[in-house]
């Protein structure tokens, strides 16, 4: 009997310390933003009811859509600077100031 309960000891300890590296290394591959130090990927919704979504991070990149809805959710995939790389429902990405 002893060894029987040894024996699921050893074993639920086993499980557990699987199960910690594990989310050890869940947490290994987790990106941060350089720019916020927020998570990426991560789920935010578009504070105005007009934003434009650029090419590529900066004024100068050309228009690619014009969101007109308030509180939009969006996926922030990257950051750079002031900049936010989003990707829509659609799956539609670009960035946004």
């Amino acid at each position: 009997m002893k060894h029987v309960l040894f024996t699921k000891i050893k074993f639920l300890g086993l499980l557990a310390v699987f199960f910690c590296a594990m989310s050890w290394a869940h947490l290994a591959d987790a990106k941060v933003g350089k720019a916020t130090g927020l998570p990426i990927p991560r789920f935010v919704s578009l504070a105005s009811d007009e934003v434009n979504m650029r090419h590529g991070p900066g004024k100068s990149f050309p228009i690619a859509w014009v969101y007109r809805v308030e509180n939009l959710p969006v996926q922030v995939i990257d950051e750079w600077v002031h900049w936010r790389k989003i990707r829509d429902l659609d799956n539609i990405e670009g960035w946004v100031h």
